[in-house]
């Protein structure tokens, strides 16, 4: 990477996706809006290899939404500027230089942290208030948190929003004249093989118990979790 940083001309916009950047569709969504006026590729994040360091060398900017093997495990050139987009909105639980793991060593785990986080420039969140948590979190000037919202919300902006509601009725026509509930969790990792998986607290025989015939259950998977949803729940994770 150090060799080719030493090749002239640096003027790409590199956008950096890993496996779930198409579920968080933040960087679809900002490529639909650039990559016709402005010099754009996207790079696979996901693995190491010489095409993409050597795309990651060539840019003056790169965005990323999530971490990603492949700038984890590069020191960027100070003229390249990495934007966090992130994939999240809110901050619902402990996240970087906050989520520390239990029974490791403090230092180890501070220069994990650092090489996984510290090529972020400018962080993009979804609410002001969260700056400061933001800024602490993957420790960053309060400055370079800028508080954008969601890059994926525009797309509620500029749908059909007829036509999104016939596409889902369509697809699920056992919900259509119910009444909805969507649960969406986070995911959580295990502790003893890093598996990433869902605690479900909401326990549908109950909900349905409760509610009635006249409701429909919908639940919306995290990316990073591919284990099949618990009977009784409907499953729109595939839904964008």
């Amino acid at each position: 990477y150090k060799l080719f940083c030493l090749v002239p001309c640096r003027k790409n916009i590199s956008f950096i996706e890993c496996g779930t950047s198409r579920s968080y569709s933040n960087i679809d969504v900002l490529w639909e809006a650039m990559h016709k006026n402005m010099n754009i590729v996207r790079i696979d994040g996901s693995m190491c290899n010489l095409s993409g360091v050597w795309q990651v060398s060539r840019s003056r900017i790169v965005l990323t939404d999530q971490s990603s093997p492949l700038i984890s495990n590069l020191c960027l050139d100070k003229r390249t500027d990495c934007i966090q987009l992130w994939h999240s909105s809110g901050l619902y639980k402990y996240v970087g230089f906050d989520a520390l793991r239990s029974n490791f060593n403090k230092d180890n785990e501070i220069k994990r942290l650092n090489r996984i986080h510290g090529n972020i420039s400018w962080f993009i969140i979804s609410d002001v208030k969260l700056v400061n948590m933001y800024s602490h979190a993957f420790n960053i000037k309060s400055e370079h948190i800028l508080p954008l919202g969601l890059v994926r919300t525009d797309r509620l902006y500029s749908c059909n929003i007829n036509q999104a509601r016939e596409k889902f009725f369509t697809d699920f026509p056992e919900c259509r004249e119910k009444k909805l509930l969507l649960y969406a969790p986070t995911c959580r990792v295990s502790k003893e093989n890093r598996r990433r998986s869902h605690s479900y607290l909401l326990d549908v025989s109950t909900l349905k118990s409760g509610l009635g015939k006249d409701w429909c259950f919908l639940v919306r998977r995290h990316p990073s979790v591919s284990e099949p949803v618990p009977d009784g729940w409907k499953d729109v994770s595939s839904l964008v």
